[in-house]
């Protein structure tokens, strides 16, 4: 309860802090999470700074992992010996790991987008 409390809480605006703050429970939560994330005292501002550094954070993983997942599928073409159902298989792999790596990279765009936008950085067409 208590970190879905905390999560909605850094992704809603301030009018929402100051309501959530009545809550008897949520006031230790605000003094945890402002003793470990490092934009608390910031307002809206700290709220997209983290808001971006979690989304980075995020799709480096994806990103990472996709990478792995195409050298696992490398080393098995390279070692399946001209087995076709390996080297299908195989193909398949890089070839999902490959789109996995396009969407994070369109997810990272609009993500980072709509950072400026709410920031003020963008305007919308």
């Amino acid at each position: 309860m208590r970190l879905l409390v905390l999560t909605i809480g850094l992704l809603l605006p301030l009018e929402t802090h100051a309501a959530l703050e009545l809550l008897p429970f949520t006031q230790t939560i605000w003094a945890q999470a402002c003793a470990v994330l490092p934009y608390c005292g910031s307002g809206g501002t700290g709220v997209i700074i983290v808001t971006g550094m979690i989304t980075k954070a995020v799709l480096w993983t994806i990103g990472a992992g996709a990478t792995v997942v195409i050298l696992y599928a490398s080393a098995r073409i390279v070692s399946s010996a001209g087995n076709e159902e390996v080297l299908g298989k195989s193909k398949k792999i890089i070839f999902y790991a490959t789109l996995g790596i396009l969407f994070a990279i369109l997810a990272s765009t609009i993500v980072n987008y709509l950072i400026a936008l709410v920031s003020g950085i963008a305007t919308a067409v």
